[in-house]
């Protein structure tokens, strides 16, 4: 098993801490979520790479399993899993290219686990995968 990656470095300033740069969270341009919209529905034109991609750069955060858990009931640990979701949608939302037509006010808000659902739904969708094309989002 490969040891999760070290802790963010934090830059010390005058005013605060910063925490990680956000190129931490950035894939290469070849590996960004490609989004086509041409034919009235979203197809993601790149997923199994984007997915690779994403999937690997949680895991040596060490925190890959958000994208199938729920939120933790007991409440001391909580607070560390919320910090932990928003780093993997941060990472997912960051690296699509066409951000604005997949992410809605609504997925926003969502948690990370339902967001990759969503993702992986249009992809199904897009690619015949789906059980019925009636799943295709429109725009």
């Amino acid at each position: 098993m490969s040891n999760p990656m070290p802790p963010p470095t934090y830059v010390k300033t005058r005013f605060t801490e910063v925490g990680p740069s956000l190129a931490e969270f950035l894939l290469p341009d070849r590996l960004l979520l490609k989004v086509d919209t041409t034919a009235g529905a979203i197809r993601l034109t790149n997923w199994p790479a984007y997915e690779c991609a994403v999937r690997t750069m949680l895991r040596l955060r060490g925190v890959e399993t958000h994208l199938s858990q729920v939120e933790p009931r007991d409440p001391k640990k909580k607070k560390a899993w919320n910090h932990d979701d928003k780093t993997c949608k941060a990472i997912i939302m960051l690296n699509v290219s066409n951000f604005e037509s997949v992410f809605d006010t609504e997925r926003m808000g969502k948690k990370t686990a339902d967001i990759w659902r969503d993702l992986e739904s249009l992809y199904e969708a897009s690619c015949g995968n789906a059980a019925s094309a009636e799943q295709l989002v429109e725009i």
